[in-house]
C-alpha cells in the first residue's frame, strides 16, 4: 500500500493532468481490483439535472480514499460552495469554513477518518464501513449529491442491490431478442455465475462478459 504522501502526490498529478476519473475507465477492469459503484446527481435546476451510476476500478482500497481525499471530495466541495476556484487545491480542508453546524462537522469528521485509514498500516472492513457511511450522509444533500453505492471485491459489487435493475433490463431486453440470438445472452449469464457463486474474475471467459454489462447498461 501507498503512503499518504504518495498517494497525495499521485492523485495531484493526475488532477493536474485532468485524469483523476481514469480509474473509472473500463480498461481498469482487471483482476483483483478494488471496486466501487457510485452516483453523482447535481445540475442548477431540473432543466439541467443529471444523474449517472458509474464504476471504478483502484488498485486497493487505500487507493480509492486517496481519490476520495485529495481529487473527488475537493471537486465536490469546490462545486457545492460556488468556489470556482482553478485549479481546485487537493486540500479539502480549505472549503470547511464555507460551511457551518452539522455540515461542517461532517466533513471535518470525515475528513479525520479518512486520515486516519491512509496513514495506517492496514485499513479494516469496520473501518471502511464507518468512512461509507460519514461519505454518504456528508454528501446526501449537497451540489452534486455523490454517494457509493457499494464497494469491495468486483463480484459484491455487481451482486449489489444498486445492480438489480440494470441487470433485470438487461436480462429483459436479452428475452425480447429474435430467436437467432437466443444463446447470446451475456447478462443473464452473468447473473447467474453471480447468484450462484461461480463468478471468477480470473476466469477467462467472465471479464468479458463483465465489460459488455457495464458498457450496455451504465455506459461505462
Amino acid at each position: 500500500m501507498e503512503s499518504y504522501q504518495a498517494l497525495r502526490d499521485k492523485w495531484r498529478g493526475l488532477l493536474e493532468q485532468g485524469n483523476a476519473g481514469c480509474s473509472f475507465d473500463l480498461e481498469r477492469l482487471t483482476p483483483g481490483r478494488f471496486c466501487v459503484a457510485y452516483s453523482d446527481a447535481g445540475g442548477e435546476s431540473m432543466a439541467c439535472c443529471s444523474s449517472v451510476v458509474v464504476v471504478g476500478f483502484f488498485d486497493d482500497a487505500k487507493d480509492f480514499l486517496g481519490f476520495l481525499r485529495f481529487a473527488e471530495i475537493p471537486r465536490v466541495l469546490d462545486l457545492d460552495t460556488d468556489a470556482n476556484r482553478d485549479p481546485f487545491p487537493d486540500v479539502a480542508d480549505a472549503y470547511i469554513l464555507k460551511y457551518e453546524g452539522e455540515d461542517r462537522d461532517r466533513i471535518d469528521h470525515l475528513l479525520g477518518l479518512i486520515d486516519r485509514s491512509l496513514k495506517a498500516d492496514m485499513i479494516s472492513t469496520p473501518d471502511l464501513s464507518v468512512i461509507h457511511h460519514a461519505f454518504n450522509q456528508a454528501f446526501e444533500s449537497t451540489n452534486p449529491e455523490v454517494q457509493i453505492l457499494a464497494w469491495g471485491s468486483l463480484a459484491e459489487v455487481l451482486s449489489s442491490e444498486h445492480l438489480e435493475e440494470d441487470f433485470e433490463e438487461a436480462m429483459q431486453e436479452e428475452e425480447e431478442q429474435e430467436e437467432e440470438d437466443e444463446n447470446e445472452k451475456p447478462s443473464t449469464e452473468l447473473k447467474a455465475l453471480l447468484d450462484a457463486g461461480a463468478f471468477d474474475e480470473t476466469e477467462g471467459s467472465h471479464l468479458p462478459l463483465v465489460r459488455l454489462f457495464l458498457t450496455t447498461q451504465l455506459g461505462v
